[in-house]
């Protein structure tokens, strides 16, 4: 059970992490002042806190994986 929490908790953080990417070039920066976003995590935060989601999400399926789909 707490193996599906653990991937729940990842593959959300993951998703909400990515909603708040830094842009990747001009083109990406004007579509998000166009669709009106002016917010954004900065590289070193996105990448931090994208790979604290994914090891969450890992370590949940190590905890399925091991107990046997307990």
């Amino acid at each position: 059970m707490k193996g599906i929490f653990l991937i729940i908790i990842g593959v959300v953080g993951v998703c909400v992490v990515y909603s708040f990417r830094p842009p990747s070039g001009f083109g990406d920066a004007i579509m998000m002042l166009g669709n009106g976003r002016d917010y954004y995590l900065k590289d070193p935060v996105y990448l931090g806190l994208m790979a604290i989601s994914v090891v969450v999400s890992v370590i949940g399926l190590t905890l399925i994986f091991k107990n046997g789909g307990r």
